[in-house]
């Protein structure tokens, strides 16, 4: 068993996310993290389009995709080997 900090981030400030797993191998830890970035940056999407869609109103849809994909391409992930010890003071 590994023991893992996993953070998550988008390119705004207040985005970043962390949650602490176990898991048998360093390969599930980086999937587990793959998914749950991808799950933070939709729950942040609206920072780019605003909430109505008001950010994308001016814009053209070739614009806004253009908008949406640097967004996403600026969100990342990190996995991190931690101790039983710090896995246990953070769950």
């Amino acid at each position: 068993m590994i023991y893992c900090k996993v953070t998550v981030n988008t390119s705004y400030c207040g985005t970043e996310q962390e949650e602490y797993i176990k898991c048998e191998t360093i390969q599930e830890a980086e999937t587990f993290a793959e998914a749950l970035c991808k799950d933070n940056a939709e729950s942040y999407e609206y920072l780019v389009s605003g909430w109505d869609n008001e950010n994308f109103e001016d814009l053209t849809e070739e614009e806004q995709a253009e908008a949406l994909e640097e967004y996403y391409a600026d969100c990342d992930w990190c996995v991190d080997k931690i101790s039983e010890e710090e896995y246990l003071e953070n769950i």
